[in-house]
């Protein structure tokens, strides 16, 4: 945020920010049918600016559209893994 900020000339003063994110976990790791989910997750922001509400609202837009991990959540995408054991990559 406080990169957009100094591009967008408006002066944060403080900021902090505190992310929740609500589990769930059902299954069993022994019957192997363990799933996990993220039902909702919320972002906390508090700033402080001297500057227009407007302004501050608009950087803090902006830094929503331009956190990856913010837009990964909104538009999930394909996840890939790979497997090296012991040196040899499995399919």
């Amino acid at each position: 945020m406080s990169r957009y900020a100094h591009i967008r000339k408006v002066k944060i003063n403080a900021a902090s920010c505190r992310s929740e994110l609500d589990f769930v976990l059902t299954g069993s790791v022994k019957r192997g049918d363990v799933e996990s989910a993220c039902t909702q997750a919320r972002t906390h922001l508090e700033i402080d600016s001297d500057d227009a509400p407007d302004a501050v609202a608009e950087v803090v837009a902006l830094a929503h559209k331009g956190c990856f991990l913010e837009q990964m959540i909104e538009k999930p995408v394909p996840l890939r893994t790979t497997l090296t054991l012991n040196g040899v990559e499995m399919t």
